[in-house]
């Protein structure tokens, strides 16, 4: 009896050494994780460890925050309900727990977009038959249903309580989910032929970040032009420009112990394509000062970096011989120009420009997005560049009808450029906003903007030492990159946000309002590109504050410009909503000419809607606005620019409603 028990235990043990060797020796199915994943994602977020990384995520303060966002939260509801499927089943909770994991974001339709987790099981798969037994590990807190498709089965799972739906297959080694049937039926159906998986731009990226980090996040710049046209309120060609001229960028991320997310990695260009990258890569690289003369109240900065202009253009000339329709187009027009002018645009135009050269969009201030922006070129000496930006001007004098003189403003000079398309022609379509651009001369940089309220606040800020690089806050998160690169986008979320009212659709602006306190917790946002041989090293920051509260370095630094020039921050404290109303739009108005002595606009009806006078420039006299019946609204004067005695505002019935006074732009009390 005792050796039939022994002999027994023997057989049993050497079957079960007989199933160890075979399920960890013998082959099975595995497959790539990236064949689960349809070439159209436009995000790839990929973990070696998913239930370490997404505890470790979770467990973070940035995560809080992040996962109020509509994005993030649909990312944390899929692995949340993973997450209840595995740990609710001791089984499931083994082979998903500590596995490879990938989320692929996929925009299916006009700003909607849904998500595929794929899911390693490795040996796993082998070990259990998931679909024998998914009914019975899950069916107390799921209904299952399954439909076959393209030979693979589905299965349908909705949650008793929330009554969510998830959908589920298995194909070899992976186990692949998503919310939206239709992204799951793309996976299963390109799976035997993927495209990313064989994509080798995507590929080299891959391996250079492969095992960094807490996770890997994938860009798929293909994508990008359909993802942003769901939000925004019309195509952007630079968007498209960037679709064609970049493949991908990879980031290893991690948030450190100061809440700063740092995401670190490579980006690939399509060297196939004409484009500024691509005649970057070779141009050398260029350090940023821009800071020391943006004003502290700025929205966007987009800075492009080059040993020296001439260069960097050189290089793109000669990429741009590779499509000789579009490259003698382009030398046709800058010989008219010339020829036309009596200039050398290399000499008078390009020779002066340094290592710089940048776009910049600050807050709303009512001139419309186009006229909020500015382009700063950094000179290499500024007397050369006064000296041949001054023959540009006499020629155009000579050689057109405009007339313009220079106009003092707070000991800087505004001059006026009357050459419309004349930097598109030179610098391409990235500056096509700039028509008829009015410039002046701020530091080591020519500004121009097509406004010249603009470059108003650009002086005031720099006069007045009202500088985002005076900001403790500024210095400290940009301390973090590079100081030379070819590309360094900066972000200040809450100036942003105000700024893309009128640019995103209006559900998409609603969405970012409704979650603003949330976003304005992370102040800046930082993108740079730096060459590392044939591809670009690519940093993304963002810093995250735990309260919203205001920088107060750059509160002190704008309050005065704020109070001097708003009429709706001087008298806030009125109750009265129409009165509130009224003063918010006085600023409004602000000429787009310069040369002219009278500003006057009118209602559709043909009836005045404001009008006042003009001395060198600028505001100076009577100043009137109507309501469309054609009574008063807001009466004044201005002097020098400035508000000055006392402003009547008044209801529609011509009833008075309140009266203000100033000395200097400023509320007398």
């Amino acid at each position: 009896m005792k050796k039939k028990i022994v002999w027994s235990i023997l057989i049993l043990v050497a079957v079960g050494i007989g199933l160890l060797l075979w399920h960890f020796l013998s082959p099975y199915n595995k497959v790539n994780m990236l064949s689960a994943v349809p070439a159209k994602s436009i995000f790839i977020i990929e973990t070696d460890d998913s239930y370490n990384a997404w505890d470790k995520l979770t467990k973070s303060e940035v995560w809080g925050h992040l996962k109020k966002h509509p994005v993030f939260a649909k990312v944390a509801a899929g692995m949340d309900m993973i997450d209840t499927i595995a740990q609710g089943n001791p089984k499931l909770a083994e082979f998903i727990g500590r596995r490879n994991l990938i989320i692929s974001m996929h925009v299916t339709g006009n700003g909607a977009y849904d998500f595929i987790y794929t899911i390693d099981l490795r040996r796993a798969s082998k070990l259990l038959t998931f679909q024998k037994y998914l009914k019975g590990l899950i069916s107390d807190k799921y209904e299952v249903k399954d439909y076959p498709h393209n030979g693979t089965t589905v299965y349908k799972l909705t949650d008793d309580k929330s009554q969510m739906v998830i959908y589920l297959c298995f194909m070899k080694n992976l186990m692949v989910a998503s919310f939206n049937s239709k992204l799951l039926e793309s996976s299963i159906d390109q799976f035997d032929k993927p495209v990313l998986a064989n994509d080798n731009n995507f590929l080299t990226i891959y391996e250079k970040i492969k095992g960094e980090g807490l996770f890997r996040i994938f860009l798929n710049y293909a994508q990008l032009d359909d993802y942003t046209n769901g939000m925004l309120s019309s195509p952007d060609q630079n968007i498209k420009q960037l679709s064609k001229s970049l493949f991908y960028t990879g980031l290893s991320f991690d948030v450190d112990n100061q809440n700063l997310i740092k995401c670190d990695g490579y980006t690939n260009f399509n060297d196939s394509v004409v484009s500024s990258l691509r005649a970057m890569i070779n141009s050398g690289s260029g350090k940023t000062n821009l800071a020391d003369v943006l004003p502290a109240k700025t929205a966007s900065s987009v800075s492009l970096g080059f040993d020296r202009f001439t260069e960097y253009f050189d290089n793109l000339m000669s990429n741009l011989k590779e499509v000789p329709k579009s490259y003698n187009e382009y030398q046709s027009a800058i010989k008219k120009a010339e020829d036309f002018l009596k200039i050398d645009l290399r000499k008078n135009m390009m020779s002066w420009i340094g290592d710089e050269m940048a776009m910049v969009h600050l807050p709303p201030m009512g001139l419309g997005r186009s006229n909020e922006f500015a382009v700063f070129l950094r000179v290499r000496d500024m007397d050369d560049a006064k000296e041949n930006l001054d023959i540009i001007m006499s020629q155009i004098k000579k050689r057109t009808p405009a007339k313009f003189d220079v106009v003092e403003y707070n000991g800087y000079n505004i001059n006026y450029l009357s050459m419309k398309g004349f930097f598109r022609m030179l610098f391409g379509k990235y500056f096509q906003k700039l028509e008829k651009p009015y410039f002046t001369y701020i530091g080591d940089y020519v500004v121009f903007s097509n406004h010249p309220q603009t470059l108003k606040v650009i002086i005031d800020g720099f006069a007045n030492k009202s500088l985002l690089s005076n900001s403790g806050e500024y210095k400290s998160f940009t301390s973090n990159f590079s100081r030379k690169s070819n590309v360094f986008i900066l972000l200040s979320t809450s100036q942003f946000l105000q700024s893309l009212q009128g640019t995103i659709n209006p559900s998409t602006y609603a969405s970012l309002e409704s979650n603003k306190e949330y976003i304005v917790s992370f102040p800046y946002m930082g993108f740079q590109l730096e060459k590392d041989g044939s591809l670009f090293k690519t940093r993304f920051y963002v810093q995250f504050r735990k309260d919203s509260e205001v920088d107060t370095d750059i509160a002190d630094a704008v309050t005065e410009v704020d109070k001097s020039d708003t009429l709706s921050a001087i008298i806030s404290d009125q109750a009265e909503e129409e009165v509130s109303g009224l003063l918010s739009r006085v600023d409004e108005y602000v000429p787009d000419d310069l040369s002219k002595s009278f500003y006057k606009e009118k209602y559709s009806n043909g009836k005045t809607k404001v009008e006042f006078e003009l001395k060198d420039g600028f505001r100076h006299g009577d100043y009137m606005e109507y309501y469309d019946n054609g009574e008063i609204k807001i009466k004044g004067k201005y002097k020098k620019d400035h508000k000055e005695g006392t402003w009547k505002l008044y209801a529609e019935n011509g009833k008075l409603l309140q009266k203000v006074k100033f000395e200097n732009g400023k509320r007398k009390e």
